[in-house]
């Protein structure tokens, strides 16, 4: 089953046994700001990104749901 950005992120965060308020702490960011992306009101800047990857230990590649198959060959080619 393939997840949005919020659906993944309230998974990831209560498969780690935390609610919105704990997360915020750990983050140091308010606990509306939790809510806001896990309802996809709104999204992380890359800084909270690379923070949640952090307080939750997981890849932004997992996070993001960024898979090898995502990338184009011919786009690596211009690199």
């Amino acid at each position: 089953m393939e997840y949005k950005f919020n659906e993944r992120l309230r998974k990831i965060r209560m498969s780690r046994g935390l609610y919105q308020a704990d997360l915020a702490k750990l983050m140091n960011v308010e606990s509306y700001n939790i809510s806001n992306w896990e309802q996809g009101r709104a999204e992380p800047c890359i800084a909270d990104i690379r923070k949640l990857c952090q307080v939750l230990k997981i890849s932004a590649d997992k996070l993001l749901d960024v898979r090898e198959d995502d990338y184009h060959d011919d786009l690596l080619d211009l690199l």
